[in-house]
């Protein structure tokens, strides 16, 4: 990875103006200049380009060759739409076909040489926009990034008007309830209704389950919910992700057109 000198200063001085994490400017005995080795107390001057040779990542997350819908994909990240009934990552009963092992394949077929990291993550039934770190340097970077992430869902019923549902989540066992006092905050606004209610969700949290269990906590919860109403076919779509992208600085907005299996039900 090339990054610049903003002004003269010691090499790890550069690496921390990066915002490189502390694990990886332990394990860098030296970076490059000018293809010669340069240790990370060695001085540089303003505008010097410096080449950071970033380890290669092993994981034991198992390649899996499946079906992977790339959005978007720069040398720095990779987002994805997920159908719904994929586990984002591998567990149990879900070890070798999780989306994460369908990256990992993809990413060796590509010789990108990292493992798979996740920048967030979706219920098993939710569809939609799953962003991916192609290495631990640019995920440590997303700590400090604001996501906007938007949601089309569909609730049971109909609810006239737009809203925001301000209760805090706890978790009970498997599920998540009302209760506790860490703050969730789901704003809804709504777009059309029938016999059901298509409604767009923002987060100003990210509580799991929080939009299921925030309309539900309304008496209006998420067509298909098999945890917090009825059916088997979860009515929730992650259709929208904005951010600035931490390594360019360019504005990043990803969006999908609403699902066929959502338009079936409203």
């Amino acid at each position: 990875m090339i990054i610049k000198a903003s002004k003269r200063q010691t090499v790890k001085e550069c690496l921390i103006e990066y915002n490189f994490s502390k694990k990886v400017i332990r394990y860098l005995k030296y970076v490059y200049i000018d293809n010669k080795e340069y240790r990370l107390w060695m001085m540089v001057d303003e505008d010097t380009l410096i080449d950071v040779p970033l380890k290669d990542e092993t994981s034991d997350v198992i390649a899996t060759k499946g079906n992977l819908d790339i959005v978007y994909e720069d040398e720095d990240i990779l987002i994805v739409n997920k159908n719904n009934k994929v586990s984002t990552q591998p567990n149990v009963g879900h070890y070798d076909d999780s989306l994460a092992n369908y990256i990992k394949y993809y990413f060796e077929e590509n010789n990108i040489n990292s493992t798979v990291h996740l920048v967030n993550r979706l219920d098993f039934e939710t569809s939609g926009l799953v962003l991916v770190a192609k290495s631990s340097y640019v995920h440590n970077l997303f700590k400090k990034v604001k996501i906007t992430k938007k949601y089309y869902a569909v609730a049971s019923g109909i609810i006239d008007s737009d809203g925001i549902i301000n209760k805090p989540i706890i978790r009970d066992g498997a599920i998540r309830v009302i209760g506790g006092n860490k703050e969730a905050i789901t704003e809804y606004h709504v777009i059309k209704h029938n016999i059901n209610t298509l409604v767009e969700c923002i987060l100003h949290t990210g509580r799991t389950h929080q939009i299921r269990v925030h309309f539900k906590s309304i008496n209006h919860p998420l067509v298909g919910d098999n945890l917090y109403g009825n059916g088997d076919n979860l009515a929730l779509q992650s259709y929208y992700l904005e951010f600035i992208h931490p390594v360019n600085n360019k504005n990043i907005l990803v969006k999908l057109d609403l699902d066929d299996r959502l338009k079936e039900v409203i």
